[in-house]
């Protein structure tokens, strides 16, 4: 079982709806996340995901994305949820 931040349950939950259009690879950290997305986007040159929880886990994202830019992978898209604040 795999437990992700409550930010990303309707990723997740989108995934596990259709797990055979997806390859599911969960990671403890986002910054490791966008380094693996950005390795598989530039060594198979299909698009590659990542997800990050709210805060700071978007500042690590960008470092997986400059990576990829550094490395010309232009099919690397990071993803990152939010979550809505209430009245």
């Amino acid at each position: 079982m795999e437990f992700s931040g409550d930010s990303l349950n309707g990723i997740t939950d989108s995934i596990r709806a259709k797990p055979e259009n997806w390859i599911w690879i969960h990671l403890r950290h986002e910054e490791a996340a966008a380094f693996a997305a950005g390795a598989e986007a530039h060594l198979t040159r299909k698009l590659a995901v990542c997800a990050g929880s709210c805060g700071p886990g978007n500042l690590h994202l960008i470092n997986g994305l400059y990576d990829c830019h550094r490395n010309r992978v232009s099919r690397y898209s990071p993803s990152a949820a939010q979550i809505r604040a209430t009245k």
